[in-house]
Order: structure tokens, then C-alpha cells, then sequence
């Protein structure tokens, strides 16, 4: 176990191995070395695989990244949730300082300074970055420290980046001269695509072979994918996503005004039958099983494949994980005021006051999670605790190599990061 204690100087870059804690002392000294304030943890975000934890420390005037036991960037009057790249090497923010934002990338600043910056966006390889930014009331896209097309809008969305890395897409937003207001895709700077009243949800399919979106046309959405629109008109629409093949794809719909109710679409097809409201929707690892947790007249279940899973009693479920070869399934569930871990329609835990997302190990077999009992919480391997107590456990997933199982955890005014072997 290691500390870090809050300082203006720059730590030296030491990988982390084993149990990392960040000690959060009570006060520390400021750039003035005159005065104290005392700092909190504002925000705690973990790469893929949880091998990276940026921190962001926060006192009542600045604000600060601590990724690991390194100080990434200075001190600022506000910072924005860190997000890591794919393999957890890049970490990126946003950030105020004085009345401008700006962009800060493993701790040197993207580009200029901005009226308004967003959240960046890092590619798939780590290798570029972009973000949304406003000069007045002109908004555009930067890339890699340039602005991307010469022409600004009036509003601009978050860059999403094809799998190749290279291009990037968004949405933008333009008046017109009746006093309104035209929608359309921009890509790598240039127009594409019909005009719609709004656009929202833009996602490439995993081989970068397609691109998808939810339009508003009066008064309906509708799926548009290539360039087509391909799905009925509804009230409303979420929680679009492809499937791991790149061709299916899949969205829950509210049917209109006058019928609140939703369904699952999968491809051109319903999955199952009308809810009040529906979870996060989730494919296996081949995209053949669709996944999910309905509510219907205050009943909850897990729906696979459009049938209700066993393992429940109509308390609320959390959502579905599916194995690394897709032939199991779990989820935690609350019975009688306590929360279980259910996996292929059974429980498999005992009881507790609250669980986390379960996650599998790279067997398929293997199941962990975080568990509350009482104000201590633990992390369950196969029901047997491998750490704790503590008093939090957050972000309990498989390092990107696949072999040990890693999780965050609050014990008293330390940050842990740990890890065991699966």
C-alpha cells in the first residue's frame, strides 16, 4: 500500500502494482505556502480494467487530478469527470481556469483556451482527441489542439471518433432564416446527410461499417441508419446500441403520447411485450441474446430473449452481465428489502443490504461482486470474501489482461485500489 498526500509539487511516475492507497490528509499547503484548505475527493473514475484511478480532489477554490499517486495537470478552479482511453494509457478533463475552459490531456493543455469546452472524446487507439467548444456563440470541433472544418454553429455535440480513430462525427445545429432551426451530421468538417429537427445517440457499429442515430421529424423519432430511415415513427426512443457483429442492433421505444408503454426493438423485430419502462439493453458477446430489466405494472423481471427470467420475485433488478462465451448470465435482485446475486435463473448469494454489478471471470464460471452488510462492505469471489472491510466498494471489474479481479474502495479517508487474482 502506498499514500499520496496532496501537495502543489509533481510526484515522480511510479507504475502500480498490488494495493494502491491514496491518503487524503486533512489539509493541505497551498502554492503560497501560507494558508491551508481542506480537501475532499470530488469524483473517483477507473479505466477499463481498473488498472488506472483518476481522483479528483477538490477544496472550497480549486480542483485537481490525481491519477495513481501522480498529479496530472495544476490546479483549477473546476475539473470536469476525467475519462480514460480504451487501454486505460490516456487520461483527458476539462477544466476552468479563471473565465475560460480548457482541455487537458495526461496533464498538458489540448488546443486553446475556450469560452466553453466539453467533455473530449479519445479514439479507440489513444492516439487523438476531440472536444466540442464555444467562442461567443460560435461553436465548433477541435481536433488534436485544430479546429475541424472552418464553419462554427449554433450548437455543437460531443465528437464520437469511427473505430479507425481517424474520423469523427457530431451534430450540429444551425438557425434558418424563418426563425428556426435545422439538425445534421458533420463529418471530419463536412455536411452529411439529410436535416432533421434534432439528432441524438450517434453510434458507429463496432467494424465502423455503419452508422446510426434517433432523428426527431415533427413530432416522431425514428432510427436512421446509413442514411435510411428505418424504423416507425414513436413518442420517444432509447437506449440505442449495436450488437458485437456490427449488423444487429437494438432500442427500446415508447409507443406514442396516448400509450406510455415501451417495447424492445431488435433489428426490424419486437423482442417480448409492452413495459412501463425498460433497463439498459445488452447483447451477449456474439450478439445472438438480447438482455434486459422491465417494469410492468410495478413488477419488475429480467427479460432474455423476450422471456422472464427466473431467480426474482418481482422486486427491482439491476443490470444484466453476461458471460465471456455468452452461455451464462447474472444480475443482482432485491427480495425483501435485501439485495442476491442471481446467474442462469437461480441465486447464488446469500443476502445483503446492497451488491454492485456482478462481473464473470475469464473461465465464465467465476462470479464476483461487491457486497454491503450492515455500514461494512466486501468483495465476494465465488462466495468467499476477498477484501474488506470497508466502508464503499466501487468498480469491481477483470484487468485488461484478463487474469486478476480489480475494485476501488473507501475505507475511512483512504482511496484504495486493489486487486486479486481470479
Amino acid at each position: 500500500m502506498r499514500s499520496y498526500q496532496p501537495d502543489t509539487r509533481k510526484q515522480p511516475r511510479r507504475r502500480s502494482t498490488g494495493t494502491l492507497a491514496l491518503l487524503l490528509g486533512a489539509a493541505a499547503l497551498l502554492a503560497a505556502g501560507c494558508s491551508k484548505e481542506e480537501e475532499t475527493v470530488f469524483s473517483v473514475t477507473t479505466s477499463k480494467g481498473g488498472e488506472r484511478t483518476a481522483t479528483v480532489m477538490a477544496s472550497a477554490t480549486k480542483q485537481y487530478v490525481v491519477v495513481n499517486d501522480e498529479r496530472i495537470g495544476d490546479k483549477y478552479a473546476n475539473v470536469g469527470v476525467p475519462v480514460f482511453s480504451n487501454d486505460g494509457n490516456v487520461v483527458a478533463f476539462k477544466a476552468t481556469s479563471g473565465d475560460k475552459q480548457l482541455v487537458i490531456r495526461e496533464g498538458r493543455r489540448v488546443g486553446n483556451r475556450y469560452d466553453v469546452a466539453g467533455t473530449p472524446s479519445i479514439s479507440p487507439d489513444g492516439k487523438s482527441i476531440a472536444f466540442a467548444a464555444y467562442n461567443g456563440r460560435e461553436g465548433f470541433i477541435v481536433k488534436d489542439g485544430e479546429r475541424l472544418g472552418k464553419e462554427t454553429y449554433e450548437l455543437v455535440s460531443k465528437p464520437v471518433y469511427h473505430p479507425d480513430g481517424r474520423s469523427v462525427v457530431f451534430t450540429a445545429t444551425q438557425g434558418t432564416e424563418d426563425g428556426g432551426t435545422q439538425t445534421f451530421i458533420v463529418k471530419d468538417g463536412k455536411r452529411t446527410g439529410d436535416i432533421y429537427d434534432a439528432i441524438n445517440d450517434l453510434a458507429f457499429s463496432p467494424d465502423g461499417g455503419s452508422l446510426i442515430f434517433k432523428a426527431l421529424v415533427k413530432d416522431k423519432w425514428f432510427i436512421v441508419k446509413d442514411k435510411v430511415q428505418i424504423s416507425d415513427g414513436y413518442h420517444r426512443i432509447y437506449g440505442l446500441c449495436f450488437g458485437p457483429d456490427g449488423r444487429t442492433f437494438a432500442f427500446a421505444a415508447q409507443l406514442s403520447m396516448t400509450n406510455p408503454r415501451s417495447v424492445v426493438i431488435k433489428n426490424d423485430s419486437k423482442v417480448g411485450g409492452q413495459y412501463d419502462t425498460v433497463g439498459r439493453l445488452v447483447f451477449s458477446p456474439d450478439g445472438s441474446s438480447l438482455a434486459f430489466a422491465a417494469v410492468s405494472a410495478g413488477t419488475w423481471s429480467l427479460i432474455k430473449d423476450g422471456a422472464p427470467l427466473q431467480g426474482t420475485d418481482g422486486g427491482p433488478v439491476g443490470t444484466p452481465v453476461f458471460s465471456p462465451d455468452g452461455t451464462s448470465l447474472a444480475f443482482a435482485a432485491r427480495s425483501g428489502g435485501k439485495w442476491h446475486i442471481v446467474k442462469d435463473g437461480k441465486r447464488v448469494s446469500k443476502q445483503y443490504d446492497a451488491v454492485t454489478m456482478p462481473v464473470f471471470g475469464p473461465d465464465g464460471r467465476s462470479l464476483a461482486f461487491g457486497a454491503q452488510s450492515g455500514k461494512t462492505w466486501s468483495v465476494i469471489k465465488n462466495g468467499i470474501s476477498v477484501g474488506g472491510p470497508y466502508d464503499q466498494v466501487m468498480h469491481v471489474q477483470t484487468s485488461t489482461d484478463g487474469t486478476r479481479l480489480t475494485f476501488t474502495a473507501n475505507r475511512g479517508s483512504a482511496h484504495i485500489q486493489s486487486d486479486v487474482p481470479w
